[in-house]
C-alpha cells in the first residue's frame, strides 16, 4: 500500500507538470495558429488589437475632419474612400494588416499596399452588399467558417465578377490610401510601433517594428494566457473539497485557480453563488458535488487491452473509434477541365471535396484524442484507485473537470469501473439479466426485441446465450468480434463481461454471487 503523504507529494508534482505542459501546449497552438493563420491572429495580439481600435479610429475619425476643411489645393487621394467607411472597420482591419506585415518585416510600403488594399475590398464589400445582400450574407457565411484568407480573397474576386462590380485602384493609389491610415495609426500607437531602419540582402530598408514595451506586454500576455490553460486530468488523491466559489478542486493553487466551482461568467450570478455559499443555503450542493467527486475509480484494464488490439488491428467497431481507414484525397481538376464543366457539377464536386477533406481532418483529431485516452488509462491502471475533480455549469448541471470521464462515449466509459465493489444482493443477477437485455436488445426466443419482452423472456435470453456470456469474460476479442453486438464497448458488453465474470466466480463464493431468477423477485413494502 502507497503511503497517503507519498501520493499528495505525488499528486502536487503532477499537478505542477501538468500546468508547465498545458503552458507548452499553449504556445504551441498560438505558434501555429500564427504560422497558418498570420501573426495578428495570435490570441495575445488580438487583446492588444481590440484595446488598440478605440485609437486608431478616434485618430481617423479627426484626420478626416481636418481633411474635409476646406483649404488650398486638392484634397488627399484617401479622403474621399475613407469617408465610405467605418472608422472602427478600418481601425481593425490596418492593425491586423500591420500585424502581420511586422512580422515578416516587410517594407513600409509594402505594410502600406496591405491596409490599402483592404480598404479597397472594404469598400467593394459595400458595393456587393447593395447590389445583391444575399450574396453578401453567403458569403459572410462562408468567410467566418474559413480562416484561410486566401480562399476569402477567392471568394471575393468571384463575386466581384458575377456582380460586374468593383474597384479599380492601382497600386499607387492602395499604397497612397493605406499610407495615410498608416500614418493616423502610428501617430495614435507610439508605445506599441515605431518605424526601423534595417539592413539585409534587399539593402536598407524601412519597416514597421513593435517597441521594446509592446514586445514585454505581449510576452507578459502570452505568460499570464498559457499558465491559466493547464492540462487538468484525474487525481490520485480525493480532491480538495469545495468550501467557496474559488476553493478549487487540486491541490496546487497554480492548477486549482484555473477551476471555479461554477462555470460562469456573469459576474452577478457568480455574487449570488458567494453570498448562497457563504450564508449557507448552498451547502447542500456542496455537499453533494464533494460526494460526487469524493468517488473511487479504477481502470478496468481488460477493456483497456481490448482497446488496444483494437487500434492496433485499426478496426472501427464503433462510430466513437477513429477511422482507420480514411477516404483518398481527392485529385485536384485541372483548371482547363475545370473551365469546361457546368456550375452545377463543379458545386457538387467542389462539396465532395470539401466533405472528404473534413472527413480526413477529423479523423486525424479523432485519433490524437484516442491516444490520448488510452495514455491516460496507462497512466491510471497500476493506482489503487483514482478520483475525478467535478464542477457546475451555470445551470446547476455537475460535470467532471477533467476530459477523460465516464461522460463521453462508450468506449471511454468502458474504462471505468468502481474501485471499491458491492454484492449485488441475491436479486442483483435478475435485475443486471434484464439491463443487459434490455441495452444489447436483442431478439428474444418470442421473435420480439427484448426491451419489448416480458422480464421473463429477457432472463430467459441471457440463460440461452451462457457460453456467449462466459466466452466475453474468458476472451473478449473472438467473442464480441464474432457476434451481432452494435458497439463491443458499450455498456451492455461491459455487463455482459461483469455477469460473466461473476458466473465464473460461482464456485469459489456462492453465497455472494447474484442469482439469476426466472420470475421477479418479491419486494417488501416498506413500513
Amino acid at each position: 500500500m502507497i503511503h497517503p503523504e507519498t501520493l499528495v507529494a505525488a499528486q502536487r508534482s503532477f499537478e505542477l507538470q501538468d500546468a508547465e505542459a498545458g503552458a507548452q501546449r499553449y504556445y504551441d497552438a498560438q505558434d501555429r495558429k500564427a504560422k497558418q493563420e498570420g501573426f495578428d491572429r495570435r490570441a495575445d495580439v488580438q487583446k492588444i488589437i481590440r484595446g488598440a481600435v478605440p485609437l486608431v479610429a478616434a485618430g481617423l475619425r479627426k484626420w478626416i475632419e481636418e481633411a474635409s476643411q476646406p483649404k488650398k489645393g486638392r484634397p488627399s487621394s484617401a479622403l474621399a474612400p475613407l469617408q465610405e467607411l467605418d472608422p472602427d472597420v478600418v481601425a481593425l482591419a490596418a492593425l491586423s494588416r500591420t500585424f502581420s506585415t511586422l512580422a515578416k518585416a516587410l517594407p513600409l510600403s509594402t505594410t502600406a499596399e496591405a491596409i490599402g488594399k483592404v480598404v479597397q475590398v472594404e469598400i467593394e464589400a459595400l458595393m456587393i452588399q447593395e447590389a445583391d445582400p444575399k450574396a453578401a450574407k453567403r458569403f459572410l457565411k462562408m468567410a467566418e467558417g474559413d480562416p484561410s484568407e486566401r480562399s476569402t480573397t477567392k471568394r471575393h474576386e468571384s463575386l466581384k465578377a458575377a456582380l460586374e462590380i468593383g474597384l479599380e485602384w492601382s497600386r499607387r493609389m492602395q499604397v497612397l490610401v493605406g499610407g495615410t491610415v498608416l500614418h493616423v495609426l502610428l501617430k495614435a500607437l507610439p508605445d506599441i510601433f515605431m518605424i526601423k531602419t534595417i539592413i539585409d540582402q534587399r539593402g536598407t530598408v524601412l519597416v514597421v517594428a513593435l517597441t521594446e514595451e509592446a514586445l514585454d506586454q505581449i510576452a507578459d500576455m502570452a505568460q499570464a494566457a498559457a499558465w491559466m490553460q493547464p492540462l487538468l486530468k484525474p487525481m490520485m488523491v480525493e480532491p480538495r473539497k469545495w468550501e467557496h466559489f474559488d476553493t478549487g478542486c487540486y491541490l496546487e493553487y497554480q492548477v486549482s485557480r484555473t477551476v471555479p466551482m461554477v462555470r460562469t461568467f456573469n459576474r452577478e450570478h457568480q455574487k449570488m453563488i458567494r453570498q448562497a455559499i457563504k450564508d449557507g443555503t448552498m451547502q447542500e450542493e456542496l455537499d453533494a458535488l464533494n460526494g460526487i467527486q469524493g468517488t473511487r475509480f479504477a481502470i478496468d484494464t481488460r477493456v483497456l487491452e481490448v482497446m488496444k488490439w483494437v487500434q492496433g488491428e485499426g478496426y472501427q467497431p464503433a462510430k466513437s473509434f477513429p477511422l482507420s481507414n480514411l477516404p483518398e484525397k481527392p485529385v485536384k481538376i485541372a483548371k482547363e477541365e475545370w473551365e469546361t464543366l457546368e456550375a452545377e457539377v463543379r458545386t457538387a464536386k467542389s462539396r465532395q471535396r470539401k466533405s472528404v477533406m473534413n472527413i480526413r481532418a477529423a479523423a486525424s483529431v479523432n485519433l490524437a484524442v484516442f491516444r490520448t485516452d488510452l495514455e491516460e488509462a496507462d497512466r491510471l491502471k497500476d493506482l489503487p484507485c483514482f478520483y475525478l475533480p467535478h464542477s457546475m455549469d451555470f445551470r446547476g448541471r455537475v460535470y467532471a473537470v477533467p476530459h477523460f470521464n465516464p461522460q463521453r462515449s462508450d468506449h471511454v466509459k468502458a474504462l471505468f469501473r468502481f474501485a471499491d465493489a458491492v454484492p449485488m444482493g441475491p436479486d442483483g443477477g435478475y435485475w443486471l439479466s434484464i439491463h443487459l437485455a434490455n441495452c444489447g436488445d436483442f431478439k428474444t426466443r418470442t421473435g420480439r426485441k427484448a426491451s419489448k419482452d416480458e422480464f421473463a423472456e429477457r432472463v430467459q435470453w441471457v440463460k440461452d446465450n451462457e457460453d456467449m456470456v462466459i466466452g466475453a469474460a474468458m476472451d473478449p476479442v473472438p467473442t464480441l468480434f464474432g457476434t451481432s453486438f452494435a458497439s463491443p464497448f458499450s455498456n451492455n458488453c461491459k455487463r455482459t463481461m461483469r455477469l460473466a465474470k461473476r458466473k465464473t466466480l460461482s464456485s469459489e463464493s456462492s453465497a455472494s454471487t447474484p442469482t439469476i431468477h426466472s420470475s421477479p423477485p418479491r419486494r417488501q413494502r416498506a413500513h
